[in-house]
């Protein structure tokens, strides 16, 4: 498997994140198929809260490359909505929705000058809560402010 950069929003861990990762039993999670997963922590819960603005850029592009494409960092106001899930074939992922107009308009900008190597194409701005077995996250599901997007 090839890594590929990423352009990462680091933020404080909210208080109800934390809160909702003690409540998930520890065989609830999906740690990984292989040792090297488990052992160095790629799945289970997420400790590093974080929006990922743009995931599959060429480990050779620089941040002198795409900071025309971003913002201050003032400027990525974000309001967490709703806790949903992402599904795979391996694993579902718990998160929390993110909305983050400045972190879509730098998705799309980078993504419109650079190669991306992704195979999720749309940007769906969130915070990962955990990585979770098959069908175990659904119940932690909830609609906090499905209205958002008329604030903004």
């Amino acid at each position: 498997m090839r890594d590929y950069a990423c352009i990462m929003l680091d933020y404080e861990q909210p208080n109800f994140i934390k809160e909702i990762q003690k409540s998930i039993p520890k065989e609830d999670l999906y740690l990984g198929e292989t040792d090297e997963d488990i052992k160095n922590n790629s799945y289970g819960i997420e400790d590093e809260s974080h929006i990922t603005i743009c995931y599959g850029l060429e480990n050779s592009v620089k941040f002198d490359d795409i900071k025309e494409y971003l913002f201050d960092i003032k400027k990525y106001n974000t309001i967490l909505v709703n806790i949903s899930t992402f599904k795979n074939d391996k694993f579902d992922v718990l998160k929390v929705d993110a909305k983050c107009p400045k972190a879509a308009e730098s998705n799309k900008s980078i993504s419109k000058n650079f190669e991306i190597h992704s195979e999720y194409k749309e940007f769906k701005a969130h915070m990962t809560i955990a990585y979770m077995k098959k069908g175990k996250a659904d119940k932690y599901c909830k609609d906090i402010l499905d209205k958002i997007e008329d604030m903004l």
